[in-house]
């Protein structure tokens, strides 16, 4: 039997539920909706070395961040690397968020 699908907490949109992840953003939250405090759009990808490498959109180059703090449909979140891969973007007060360490705030 498969889980009841979760509202994602950006756009309400059905996002496949995941134990490990409750209450996470959808793919697409993440890729087209996340911005800085000041509403420039952020552009995130996965970086084996720090854990996401983060840009504003039209900027050239990339941050190493192991948690981004942002807002994702105006909501504040926290993006982090996956534990299988991938990023995941979850609601900033969520009791799943992996331990701060080298967060990036991006909100203020």
């Amino acid at each position: 039997m498969t889980p009841a699908a979760a509202p994602c907490p950006g756009c309400g949109a059905d996002v496949v539920p995941n134990p490990r992840y409750p209450g996470r953003f959808c793919d697409d939250c993440l890729s087209l909706r996340a911005t800085d405090g000041t509403g420039a759009r952020l552009q995130l990808v996965e970086d084996l070395r720090a854990g996401i490498g983060w840009r504003r959109e039209g900027e050239s180059g990339w941050q190493a961040a192991a948690i981004v703090l942002c807002l994702i449909a105006g909501r504040p979140a926290a993006v982090h690397g996956a534990r299988f891969g991938g990023l995941v973007a979850l609601p900033a007060d969520s009791d799943a968020l992996p331990r701060p360490r080298g967060q990036t705030d991006l909100t203020g």
